[in-house]
């Protein structure tokens, strides 16, 4: 996921570099749409892997909801954790 963050910042640029260059606009806008392009192919790459993991690992009866919940859990802070006011005004 980390070159569809560049790919994007890519596109962001060219989007500028048109609004600062307008006798060239044309050119800095079709390039941020390749930038654009590549990062949603970049997407739909890893969503399809993502998918065909699952898949495999339901077709062999494999499930992570057990594996979500514990993290679920852990994520969750206890009231333990949470600052109180007399801790924050400390």
């Amino acid at each position: 996921m980390e070159m569809v963050r560049r790919y994007r910042a890519m596109g962001r640029l060219c989007r500028q570099q048109a609004v600062f260059h307008l006798e060239a606009s044309w050119r800095w806008l079709s390039e941020a749409q390749r930038w654009e392009d590549l990062a949603d192919s970049e997407v739909n790459a890893f969503y399809q892997e993502c998918n065909a993991s699952d898949a495999r690992g339901m077709s062999s009866g494999v499930t992570d909801s057990g594996f979500v919940t514990s993290l679920m859990q852990r994520s969750t802070p206890t009231p333990s954790s949470r600052p109180t006011a007399t801790s924050v005004n400390q």
